[in-house]
């Protein structure tokens, strides 16, 4: 195999060259479909393909990478080269030695996402004419008052490859899809402007064929929204309450599962990591890891990287550690972060005691040429044992409840938030009518401590959000998130702009 051999030429000469520990990655062969249509016509078909190699070698106490943009036999020892000469600087100024990978694991390993329609074989005007479709639904349904309609559908091609000195190499071929539906609609008597996506307003992808995207009924789904967006015109605002709150898949995911999350980074708790949104409130209290009470005995949160059609879903991660289950909060208490071979050292030495023993497998990276960094995996809130339709029909008068989210912020330690929605409701008299505007704010300590309990496994959703971005330079990766609704007490509730 031309590529193993050419990785294997660059572990011998970091050896060679002083190198205790040397790794590299490549990825041959990466595309991209993008496909945009707006009100019916494309507006954008934009194709993509590229290579990329790094390596990463140990040497005198410190840590070295290179990267370039292509696979370049001429161009490998050059990078190597380079890797130690970074290795050797970072020694000289003490920096943290990561933990080594278990030199026992060895062999050759194999992955690729299982799928049935292969979206790069499909013919283009097929992927267009299903937009098409969607949109034509949105204009049919009310006319012109859906003044903005659009979609797009995206799909990624990649396999990765890495070997260690050690004797460890992975294959793996990754491959997702997605889709997206939005429409915008006007109330021409004042101009008040709703909009309404499918399936939420941040992207829509899953690690699997174009299938996915064929199980999802768009014209349906279209229409649905767009009905939706026109009542939301001529619902009332949103009441500023304290109120209890249900928190829907489409808003709690990013909320619960992704903003929150972050904070769980064991980089951003270590202090080395304050791109996008800043670092986390563990930060200050990392000793009392395993006894802290995050939230009430209902939430379970762990970060899982085998979860069929996860986007967070691998065999490997990008420094060769084998994928894991991980228990983020358990019962409330919070006992875990999400952790790197380099970051377990360093939490130990904050913590105070050996707490961490190994990687927890979340170290990703965007292409070969940049270096992994920990990055969230399928991170899965476990459902509860409340039933969706019973607790709405036995919550109190005044609940509200949050759909899709559509804007959030969040400060630099993960601990005071707002998160505005797309569509809400709020039970009056025993029904449940629109309320436009939503939002809902707090101290995110208190929140999760205000959880009342999630709703069972029939209404959990896994969502895929594409474009998760951390590093500088900065880095997007996929990150998968998964939850059913959520019931909480004691909410701050307001309409945005109000």
């Amino acid at each position: 195999m031309e590529y193993r051999e050419l990785m294997e030429d660059a572990i011998v000469f970091a050896k060679r060259r002083g190198a205790e520990y040397a790794e590299v990655r490549m990825e041959p062969d990466s595309k991209a479909e993008s496909i945009t249509v707006e009100d019916e016509k494309p507006s954008q078909v934009a194709h993509t393909a590229s290579q990329s190699m790094g390596i990463l070698v140990y040497k005198n106490g410190g840590v070295g990478f290179w990267g370039i943009s292509a696979i370049n036999k001429d161009k490998v020892h050059e990078m190597v080269k380079r890797a130690l000469e970074s290795a050797e600087a970072n020694g000289s100024f003490g920096s943290i030695r990561p933990i080594l990978p278990d030199p026992e694991l060895k062999g050759d390993y194999y992955y690729a996402t299982p799928y049935t329609k292969d979206p790069f074989v499909m013919p283009l005007e097929e992927k267009i004419n299903l937009l098409v479709k969607a949109e034509a639904a949105m204009r049919e349904e009310i006319g012109k008052m859906a003044f903005y309609r659009s979609g797009n559908l995206n799909f990624e091609k990649t396999q990765k490859l890495f070997l260690n000195s050690f004797g460890l190499f992975t294959d793996q071929r990754f491959l997702f899809s997605g889709a997206q539906i939005n429409v915008n609609v006007r109330r021409f008597s004042d101009d008040d402007i709703q909009g309404r996506t499918f399936p939420d307003g941040h992207g829509y992808i899953a690690q699997a064929g174009y299938e996915y995207v064929q199980e999802h009924d768009l014209v349906k789904e279209a229409r649905r929204i767009t009905r939706e967006a026109l009542d939301l015109c001529y619902a009332p605002c949103m009441p500023s309450a304290i109120r209890n709150a249900i928190i829907l898949p489409g808003s709690f995911n990013l909320h619960g599962g992704h903003e929150t999350i972050h904070g769980f980074e064991g980089d951003r708790c270590c202090g080395t990591e304050w791109t996008l949104a800043g670092g986390s409130f563990f930060m200050k209290i990392l000793p009392e890891i395993g006894t802290f009470k995050f939230g009430s005995e209902h939430v379970n949160i762990v970060a899982e990287s085998a979860i069929d059609r996860g986007v967070g879903t691998f065999l490997f991660d990008d420094e060769g550690t084998p994928r894991q289950r991980t228990q983020l909060v358990k019962d409330g208490t919070w006992v875990g972060l999400l952790t790197s071979r380099e970051s377990v050292t360093m939490l130990n030495r904050q913590i105070g005691r050996p707490y961490f023993t190994k990687s927890g497998g979340t170290m990703r990276a965007m292409s070969g040429k940049d270096i992994p960094l920990i990055r969230m995996v399928n991170i899965l809130i476990e459902p509860g044992h409340l039933d969706l339709e019973e607790l709405k029909e036995n919550t109190p008068d005044g609940t509200v409840m949050f759909g899709a989210n559509k804007s959030w912020t969040i400060d630099d330690y993960r601990r005071h938030f707002q998160f505005g929605v797309e569509i809400a409701w709020e039970k009056v008299s025993g029904k449940w009518e629109l309320r436009k505007n939503g939002l809902y704010y707090g101290d995110n300590l208190a929140f999760w401590r205000n959880c009342l309990g999630f709703c069972n496994e029939k209404s959990w959703e896994l969502y895929g959000l594409p474009n998760c971005g951390k590093g500088d330079p900065m880095q997007v990766m996929k990150t998968g998130h998964g939850t059913s609704p959520a019931y909480f007490k004691d909410v701050y509730t307001a309409a945005a702009g109000r």
